[in-house]
């Protein structure tokens, strides 16, 4: 992570814009898994909250029309974008 130099060990917070994950609907594709807890549908997109063991992420998906909403209670696979996960002391 640039600008901080961390040990191995070290307690870390990750920081995950909306848009630095995306829900991957094939199989296997994704990095992680995750409960669907709440869908909001935002016209031009659909910000939703999944859940990761216990910890909720936001993911925003642009153009829900073109690939349907997950439904609250949906198993998904999410795809994290590393570049854009920031990691910060903890």
């Amino acid at each position: 992570q640039p600008g901080h130099d961390f040990s191995p060990g070290a307690v870390v917070e990750a920081v995950l814009r909306p848009e630095g994950a995306e829900i991957v609907r094939d199989e296997g594709g994704g990095t992680v898994r995750g409960t669907v807890s709440r869908a909001t549908y935002m016209g031009d997109s659909v910000e939703y909250e999944v859940v990761v063991d216990g910890v909720p992420l936001l993911v925003r998906e642009a153009v829900p029309a073109r690939r349907g909403i997950v439904a609250e209670g949906g198993t998904v696979s999410l795809r994290i974008f590393h570049e854009t996960l920031h990691l910060i002391p903890s």
